[in-house]
């Protein structure tokens, strides 16, 4: 958005509201408060600065840096915004992405974990053999190891996965 708003002809400063204005997001709130800011009476570099400590995404240090140099020099920009604009879609992109990963991870364990107690209880509801299997000493014993094995595996699982369990 920015880079076709300079592309058309328009002042950094006019470029910016309108990235503020049509820009969804994080972004466009960022360049909007940027936008107010140079309205206010804020040099470009000032702005332009907090704008960069505001947006958080790869490539907005150079994207600051490379507007500061375009408004003292007017050299142009446009590839240079479009790379930056298709670093930040690549981000949320991946925070997405993150967010469907750790919802599946945190859902296998769940699932996983409930299953040899879900198989225990239905064996003892379905099947007399394997209810009167597990109230002998031996049954009682593998039923007590294997009880411990799976908390001990939950355990070791949640202490890999470093709170994503939570």
């Amino acid at each position: 958005t920015l880079a076709m708003a300079l592309g058309s002809g328009e002042t950094l400063s006019q470029a910016i509201g309108y990235a503020g204005t049509h820009a969804g997001g994080v972004a466009g709130a960022a360049f909007s408060r940027a936008s107010l800011r140079l309205s206010c009476g804020a040099s470009v570099s000032e702005a332009i600065d907090r704008l960069c400590e505001e947006l958080d995404a790869p490539g907005v240090g150079l994207l600051c840096t490379a507007l500061v140099i375009s408004q003292r020099t007017g050299s142009p920009l446009k590839g240079l915004l479009e790379h930056s604009a298709r670093l930040i879609e690549r981000q949320s992109e991946f925070e997405r992405m993150l967010a469907v990963k750790t919802a599946q991870v945190r859902l296998s364990v769940r699932v996983v974990s409930a299953i040899p107690a879900l198989l225990v209880m239905g064996l003892s509801a379905l099947s007399v053999d394997f209810r009167n299997g597990i109230m002998t000493p031996a049954g009682t014993f593998s039923l007590v190891v294997a009880t411990i094995l799976d908390v001990l595996a939950m355990a070791i699982i949640k202490r890999q996965m470093g709170g994503i369990l939570e």
